[in-house]
């Protein structure tokens, strides 16, 4: 089996951090419109309204406060445990997208469960740091509130 390695630490402010955020960014929007198109049985102009309907507090909320509050939650807190229980860091980012995506339980599992995976092999590839994966759900996060 392969076995993610964090031996590889991203810097913030690198050349290497840019292209994996983008690439971060580019699979999730991907995926998202592959989704959409196939599955998603809900119209997103609905979803888009009420997006737009949020007021400033709850968006800003949405964009910012809740990636940090889910980033420290999921990667600090149980993509950690998992990789202390199992050993594997491939074990560790599985599980925890299984529990991200039943946590937001009103929506539908298949984004929230490959937005985790990118999230979680992104904090591995930086060294377990939280700027990457938090970086990319703020993106993520303020990119769906445009779409």
């Amino acid at each position: 089996m392969i076995e993610l390695q964090n031996n590889n630490k991203v810097k913030f402010f690198s050349l290497l951090f840019l292209k994996l955020f983008l690439l971060g960014i580019v699979s999730i929007m991907l995926f998202t419109i592959l989704y959409n198109s196939f599955f998603n049985p809900f119209s997103q102009n609905d979803q888009n309204m009420t997006v737009i309907s949020l007021s400033t507090v709850r968006l800003l909320r949405s964009i910012l406060l809740t990636p940090l509050i889910e980033e420290v939650i999921f990667r600090l807190g149980i993509q950690n445990l998992f990789k202390h229980l199992s050993k594997s860091n491939i074990v560790a980012i599985l599980f925890t997208s299984l529990i991200f995506a039943f946590a937001h339980e009103d929506t539908i599992f298949l984004p929230y469960f490959f937005n985790s995976l990118v999230y979680g092999f992104l904090y591995v590839k930086s060294g377990n740091s939280l700027k990457m994966p938090f970086s990319l759900h703020i993106a993520n996060n303020f990119l769906s509130v445009l779409m």
